[in-house]
């Protein structure tokens, strides 16, 4: 019969191997102004053309990431050549940087073609919804 002892060690032994088998825990998922449709009172209306607006800056967003993915290859193509030109180095990398502006500031009017659609009392819920996740978030950390 096992000592006490050694049932201990192997019961702690299960209980690791068991938590290691466990998939990993996901972070929850980040919640979206669809998500809380109905807590904001959006008619249908209003949930379509958000839904076009979401759509077409994925479309955008796809589109750019997809041009800037190009420019960075170029960019990496220009510098390892035998004697890259600063000149198209510089250009190339404000290429770059413009782009990136570009598909951020868009993301940006987007989100304000979003509240756009909100009422201002929808508005006003929306904007205390954000605040509540970011002080829950807050205190978990």
């Amino acid at each position: 019969m096992p000592s006490l002892g050694r049932l201990s060690v192997i019961l702690s032994l299960l209980l690791t191997l068991h938590a290691a088998a466990q998939p990993p825990t996901q972070p929850p998922k980040a919640r979206t102004l669809f998500d809380h449709q109905a807590d904001l009172g959006l008619s249908n209306a209003q949930i379509a053309s958000m839904k076009k607006l979401v759509e077409k800056l994925r479309r955008d967003g796809a589109a750019g990431q997809k041009r800037l993915q190009q420019q960075e290859v170029e960019y990496t193509a220009l510098v390892r050549s035998p004697q890259p030109d600063p000149a198209q180095v510089k250009q190339k990398l404000q290429l770059i940087a413009r782009t990136s502006v570009d598909l951020r500031f868009h993301d940006f009017e987007v989100s304000r073609q979003l509240l756009d659609v909100m009422t201002p009392a929808q508005k006003k819920k929306w904007a205390q919804i954000r605040a509540d996740n970011k002080a829950r978030a807050s205190a978990g950390r």
